[in-house]
């Protein structure tokens, strides 16, 4: 048998890797989110400033909160899962989402995590990285706590998490003026939570500089008799269950203002039309016939969930 070596790989150029995974800022922010509903908070704030010599973007939530030795492992990449059952809650199944969602948009992120009377928080930071191309984090002590911003709203929870992205590098790279970039990307991040998570509306606070998320309902369901709701067929396939059920909308000119709203004001009706799939009531992807089908004027009024 052949000698076995151990190779660390540099982490300049894993960092560099991991940040081109392919996050949009909008699925950024609600991988985060959906760390949160995972980690079982129902108040969700996503907190965002720029200008006046501080930016960032905070995710604070009332969830059940991570102890040192628990925060120590999630921010480790590729946590370790031994021993911890996979939850019907979650999405992430390989220890990844956390850093690499927040990595693709920010060299700095920090979390803090409570519960009870401790509070301990780590950060993550590619300059202090890149010195010495080694996995460098930085354990903040309670003065430095102290002073992250928010954290008294952290502390007013029995248990939760917040997370501190800065140093948003991307975006001022590819913006002529950084700050209306910046609003417009927390505008357009809105927007897709609303719509991602939009089956937890009536069981989660998710909140936008302090103003909750729209509702949304891409099948109008509460259009009837005008909107047709089709026979829920359930399919079994290697075990699992998958509810497929029809929609058709109303016809566009009878659609009220209201209902454009629960529809998130589109411009064309034709272009949502097809398939929306979810897992665990999130919605993973939509408006595509998945080669099924091709968009058409005749099939615009039509969903499938």
């Amino acid at each position: 048998m052949g000698r076995i070596i151990v190779k660390e790989p540099p982490a300049k150029t894993l960092i560099t890797g991991i940040r081109a995974i392919g996050y949009s800022f909008s699925t950024a922010v609600a991988d985060i989110i959906d760390n949160s509903i995972s980690a079982k908070a129902h108040h969700i704030d996503v907190i965002s400033e720029v200008g006046g010599g501080s930016t960032y973007v905070q995710f604070l939530d009332d969830g059940i909160g991570m102890k040192y030795d628990e925060l120590e492992n999630a921010m480790l990449l590729g946590s370790a899962r031994e021993g911890r059952e996979d939850s019907e809650l979650e999405l992430g199944r390989f220890g990844l989402g956390l850093k690499s969602a927040s990595l693709s948009q920010c060299r700095i992120f920090t979390v803090a995590s409570k519960v009870g009377d401790e509070c301990a928080a780590i950060t993550f930071d590619l300059n202090l990285i890149e010195e010495e191309n080694k996995w460098n984090l930085k354990v903040l002590d309670k003065d430095e706590i102290s002073e992250l911003p928010n954290i008294d709203k952290l502390f007013k929870y029995t248990s939760g998490t917040l997370v501190i992205w800065q140093d948003f590098d991307k975006i001022l790279g590819h913006s002529k003026k950084f700050e209306d970039t910046f609003r417009e990307m927390i505008a357009e991040a809105k927007k897709h939570v609303e719509l991602v998570f939009h089956r937890f509306y009536a069981s989660h606070d998710i909140y936008f500089n302090y103003r909750r998320i729209e509702k949304r309902d891409p099948f109008l369901c509460g259009s009837a008799p005008r909107q047709q709701t089709g026979h829920t067929e359930r399919l079994k396939i290697n075990g699992y269950y998958i509810d497929v059920t029809p929609y058709t909308l109303p016809f566009w000119n009878t659609i009220t203002d209201e209902e454009k709203a629960l529809l998130g004001h589109p411009k064309s009706i034709h272009d949502d039309q097809g398939f929306y799939l979810y897992r665990n009531k999130r919605l993973i992807s939509w408006g595509s016939w998945f080669r099924m089908g091709l968009k058409s004027e005749q099939n615009k009024l039509a969903r499938v969930q």
